[in-house]
């Protein structure tokens, strides 16, 4: 676009390394402000306050709404699931998981998903819990949820998963290239899966603490709330 259409910023507000490198590639006059992605002032929010008992130990499903999410019709696109096929392999999964580590399935359930419309599962369906429910988890699964980064901050491991609808659609590729990022790879739930006790449970801190410095925050930006520090740096400029 022409510059006097879409004239560069005067200051521009970063979450990490990755954000900064692009923000360095405009106009000089723009000034970089390190700060921190929004989901980050949830976990300070969250990080020191005493375990939940009722949500403690589980297995927590980020659940995407693929079957039913409105934004793949306003795209023009056609859902990567079916509702029927989707949660008949999630609830298999769910059941030998569940044997498997002795721990409750709950279901994070998408902010965008009709809460009139009940989802097919024996599971507890919880809204707007996701940040406390991944800090209180034993385990998390997942496709390509950005909410997946709590899992980052709070430090649990992450099971990334796929089905055979999934894998003829091209939301495959970015769970394949989400999962990378932390360092896994997407296992197909309706193939036979091995429930490795190391493989699930496990995670390497060094990817986790690289994808936190490239995503989420840089080591020397603020701590404190991210709005906090937008106003007193507004305010130091008067």
């Amino acid at each position: 676009l022409d510059n006097k259409l879409c004239p560069p910023p005067n200051y521009h507000f970063v979450c990490g390394t990755e954000a900064y490198k692009e923000a360095a590639k405009l106009s000089k006059k723009t000034e970089i402000i390190k700060a921190h992605c929004l989901n980050y002032d949830n976990y300070l929010l969250l990080k020191n306050k005493h375990p939940n008992e009722q949500y403690s130990d589980s297995i927590v499903y980020l659940d995407q709404d693929y079957e039913g999410n409105y934004t793949y019709s306003i795209e023009g696109e056609v859902h990567p699931v079916t509702k029927e096929a989707h949660w008949n392999s999630l609830n298999l999964l769910f059941e030998k998981i569940s044997k498997k580590f002795n721990k409750k399935i709950i279901i994070a359930a998408h902010p965008r998903r009709d809460r009139n419309v009940k989802i097919n599962t024996p599971h507890e369906v919880i809204f707007e819990e996701t940040a406390n429910l991944i800090k209180n988890s034993f385990l998390i699964i997942g496709h390509d949820s950005i909410s997946l980064e709590y899992a980052i901050m709070f430090d649990k491991p992450v099971m990334f998963v796929t089905t055979n609808e999934i894998e003829k659609d091209k939301q495959s590729m970015w769970i394949k290239l989400f999962a990378e990022e932390f360092g896994k790879k997407p296992i197909n739930i309706d193939n036979a899966i091995d429930l490795d006790d190391k493989k699930i449970l496990s995670f390497d801190k060094k990817v986790y603490n690289n994808y936190l410095e490239k995503y989420i925050k840089t080591p020397d930006s603020s701590n404190d709330n991210f709005w906090n520090n937008f106003i007193n740096f507004f305010e130091n400029k008067i």
